[in-house]
């Protein structure tokens, strides 16, 4: 129906004036066919900026990096030590005594800033480091 109550007639010839009714927001989405180094580079260094900002000042985004963050890192760092003692014809008391010692060595260390060749951030801290640089 038109706006004055009539009803509209297909005549099943093409419309010349533009329609009256939103399109679906599809419609006005035209992708670029080129490859993503042609559709990205250019702008690369705007795109990297707006991310960092939104990740810094939209709590949404910044959830959303915790998230994926976590889940790369997760929230602690532990090893399991558990030499092949029968590779290395060793008894299992051998084997866990060994792995214990490890453990304790790998975590005194990682909770220290021996680990970071700038000695300023633990293992831990230097860890989630790495995934920023992932996300960029």
């Amino acid at each position: 129906m038109t706006a004055s109550g009539s009803r509209r007639r297909c005549s099943g010839r093409p419309r010349t004036t533009p329609p009256t009714e939103p399109r679906a927001p599809s419609a006005y989405w035209n992708p670029s066919l080129g490859s993503a180094d042609a559709d990205l580079l250019d702008e690369l260094d705007t795109i990297r900026g707006r991310s960092r900002d939104l990740r810094r000042n939209e709590s949404l985004t910044a959830s959303a990096y915790q998230t994926y963050r976590d889940n790369i890192v997760g929230h602690v760092l532990r090893l399991s030590a558990q030499p092949d003692y029968r590779m290395l014809d060793r008894d299992k008391e051998w084997a866990d005594e060994w792995g214990n010692g490890a453990e304790s060595w790998f975590h005194t260390w990682s909770d220290s800033t021996e680990c970071d060749a700038a000695r300023t951030q633990t293992l831990i801290g230097l860890d989630p480091s790495s995934a920023d640089r992932r996300a960029d």
